[in-house]
């Protein structure tokens, strides 16, 4: 009995196998074109896994098919196959909105090619022998002709789509290329406001900047003789601007990750224009074929139509968004003058079939099925989504220890409209959290004021945020005044080997380091990560001993101070690639591990009734301990640091320093005060740190904008591409604001943004 249930088995999985993987490779092309679009606005979850999935499974299905297809199986099957083969094709070339899955997809281009070209032979063997050579049939002999040639056409195209998508390849490219400056003049003349400008307006500016965008990806820099367009973009308020930039990293993830680059090609619209109608005439032609004399399985008529309606629907989408994107304005715009253009673009045809297709909501009916929920206000799907990381290490050693079984996003409350996420465990963070309109506002117009100082401020102060530093030098000499494009190591290469002392060397700042640490530590700076780590600590203490002073305007500094301080934390902790320098993720859990020592030790020994606030007191109270290392505290480090028992205090230090800024912030003391080594360690960084200031909350802030800036415009070109299709980021949209901002005949016209 259970020989003859196996032999059942079999003998159905045989006859059903086929068509299991046909429809499995379907579904994977389904999820692929409807929610591919998801990878602009989210970066991790089980839709991204699900998505990479498919994208495998669409790659893995006709292989599968080609090489079991001489399994015994009758004429008739073989036949039927034979004629899904090209549809196998088509799902393995992937939808216009996917190319490379990941920034490295692209460098395996000749690979993929290899693939292509032997899978395309295999394909064409099986038609041709089982269908066009050994059929009977002849409108069937047709149909797969036809679709025989979509297939081989779009495969080749999903390699060639592949290969063009690299960064090198583009900079090559690139240079060929002579920017047309009149072009900025078409549609946005020169000195036209564009406050509150639209997402559609907002996406045609960004096409005429766009080569600014692509040259500061591809390490080329544009110059170009009319800055109309850049004018008009930054002569309105903030938020134009952010949405500009924002349209054009969209632009750039489309090069990067869909096959933007050869569908918007004469050849690209050709084969969209004639997708349809061949789809349609194979349909028609299996119809006439069925009627006639042809004898198939009902499940093989129900699969074979399943294939042609749906390959016909998305032909008609595809065609549909091609012929109304953005990218088919600029084709045009760019496009010799002829009868055609003028018909279809000069008279404005294409902005009604735009408004039309645009009408139909066909990317944001992806978005709705994707999130499972309307947005709550209309937005464009190329917009960033407006969330960045959150990681507070008070938060994560005080609270999230406790809140580990309630830390999930669908718990987090709400306070005055807004989430409020400190208090939760940090990992779940890394989600993201929208950033309050309020909190955006102060943080580019802080950005503003560093790119545009006032004839108040010396300019040598701002243009640091370009120059790398170096401790070799001393942080209050003068600074180079103008930008290199030189990398970082070019830079300081020659800073990093001189060994004698520079002029006015302060001995005693030296000694603010225990003996036991390296030479190293000693002579040369200290890493952005852990300037970040010892602000981030300074900033928490500042903010849980100061005395609370009620107004508008104190809060929402103290918001954009709190989400700024933790989201550059995040970058340190999930994304160090987003950091220039050597990646430190040690000492941010050394240092994680310390502060949570020190929580453990001040719950009996304090009466506050916040974890932040007691751990700050203890900090303050107890800061002869922390740089002491005879005292309990740094043997309790000594045993929880059983990785590095060799170097005790490189836990502590970073707290030690942190909590002396901290006491620095909350009582300004004099120049020859007890911080004094720590700040001229950050003084570079933070240029005005040991002067005296009418508004704390405003340098704090000021201090961790300065950061980002420069964070983001050493983070390498790689990382902010490989993040485009992980939700993007905040910092490269900082990047490329910088980018557009370099030229001095720009920077006469962004101070309007101060107001």
């Amino acid at each position: 009995m259970a020989v003859a249930w196996i032999e059942a088995d079999v003998k159905w999985l045989s006859f059903y196998v086929y068509r299991i993987v046909l429809l499995l490779s379907f579904l994977m092309y389904v999820i692929l074109a409807s929610f591919s679009e998801s990878r602009r606005r989210e970066g991790k979850g089980w839709k991204r896994v699900l998505l990479w999935l498919a994208y495998q499974l669409t790659e893995w299905c006709p292989a599968y098919v080609i090489s079991n297809l001489y399994l015994e199986t009758s004429p008739c099957e073989k036949m039927i196959v034979a004629f899904w083969v090209p549809f196998l094709l088509l799902h393995n070339a992937r939808p216009d909105n996917i190319s490379a899955f990941i920034s490295e997809d692209s460098e395996l281009w000749l690979r993929a090619g290899v693939f292509v070209f032997l899978q395309s032979v295999g394909s064409a063997f099986i038609v041709c022998r089982y269908i066009l050579l050994e059929s009977t049939a002849g409108l069937l002999r047709q149909a797969s002709f036809i679709m025989l040639l979509l297939g081989l056409y779009k495969y080749a195209e999903s390699a060639v789509a592949l290969r063009q998508c690299n960064l090198s390849r583009i900079r090559r490219s690139f240079r060929k290329l002579q920017p047309n400056a009149n072009s900025f003049r078409d549609d946005y003349g020169g000195g036209k406001n564009l406050e509150g400008l639209k997402d559609e307006e907002a996406l045609l500016v960004a096409h005429s900047l766009f080569d600014i965008c692509k040259g500061a990806f591809s390490d080329y820099s544009v110059e170009y003789m009319d800055r109309d367009a850049v004018r008009s973009m930054f002569s309105g308020q903030w938020e134009s601007m952010c949405k500009v930039v924002e349209m054009e990293l969209s632009l750039m993830y489309d090069i990067l990750y869909t096959k933007a680059v050869v569908a918007h090609t004469w050849h690209g619209y050709a084969i969209r224009l004639a997708s349809p109608f061949l789809t349609a005439t194979a349909l028609l032609l299996f119809f006439l074929q069925c009627k006639e004399c042809m004898k198939l399985e009902p499940i093989d008529k129900a699969v074979s139509y399943i294939l042609l309606v749906t390959t016909l629907l998305h032909d008609v989408r595809s065609l549909l968004r091609a012929l109304a994107s953005g990218w088919t304005h600029s084709y045009f715009k760019h496009m010799s003058h002829n009868w055609f253009k003028h018909q279809f673009w000069c008279l404005e045809r294409w902005a009604k079939l735009r408004r039309f297709v645009v009408s139909l909501r066909l990317s944001r009916l992806s978005l709705w099925l994707w999130t499972c929920a309307c947005p709550r206000e209309p937005k464009s799907y190329r917009r960033w989504a407006g969330t960045f990381g959150q990681c507070n290490m008070f938060d994560q050693c005080t609270v999230g220890n406790r809140r580990n079984l309630y830390s999930i996003p669908g718990l987090t409350t709400e306070s005055k409209g807004q989430l409020n996420s400190r208090g939760y465990e940090w990992e779940d963070h890394s989600r993201g959290l929208e950033i309050p309109d309020n909190v955006k506002k102060l943080v580019f117009i802080n950005m503003c004021k560093h790119l545009f100082p006032g004839p108040e401020l010396p300019h040598e102060q701002f243009v640091r945020v370009n120059v790398p530093p170096c401790q070799c030098h001393r942080p209050d000499r003068q600074a180079v005044a103008e930008y290199s494009p030189r990398s970082y190591e070019q830079q300081t290469h020659h800073l990093r080997y001189c060994q004698a002392p520079p002029e006015h060397y302060d001995e005693k700042a030296a000694d603010i380091k225990h003996a036991d640490q390296s030479d190293e530590d000693r002579r040369f700076h200290l890493e952005l990560q852990e300037v970040i780590l010892i602000w981030h600590i300074a900033t928490d203490v500042f903010l849980a001993r100061r005395p609370s002073i009620g107004g508008g305007k104190s809060e929402e500094l103290v918001k954009a101070m709190e989400q700024m301080s933790d989201y550059m934390m995040f970058l340190v902790a999930k994304r160090p690639q987003m950091l220039p320098g050597r990646t430190l993720g040690g000492l941010h859990e050394k240092t994680r591990r310390a502060v949570e020592l020190i929580w453990k030790v001040a719950i009996p020994t304090s009466h506050a009734t916040k974890e932040k606030e007691m751990v700050a007191k203890w900090m303050l109270n107890n800061m002869d301990g922390l740089n002491d290392p005879n005292s309990p505290i740094w043997g309790g480090t000594q045993k929880m640091d059983k990785d590095n028992l060799n170097d005790p205090g490189l836990n502590m230090t970073t707290v030690w320093r942190g909590a002396q800024l901290g006491q620095m912030l909350l009582n300004p003391p004099s120049r020859g005060g007890e911080s004094k080594g720590t700040m001229e360690l950050l003084a570079y960084w933070i240029p005005d740190l040991q002067k005296p200031h009418g508004d704390m909350l405003e340098f704090v802030l000021d201090a961790w904008v300065r950061l980002l800036m420069f964070a983001s415009m050493r983070c390498s070109r790689d990382s902010h591409a490989k993040q485009l299709s992980c939700g993007g980021e905040l910092a490269t949209l900082v990047w490329i604001i910088m980018e557009h901002t370099k030229n001095s005949d720009v920077k006469k016209h962004l101070k309007s943004l101060l107001r």
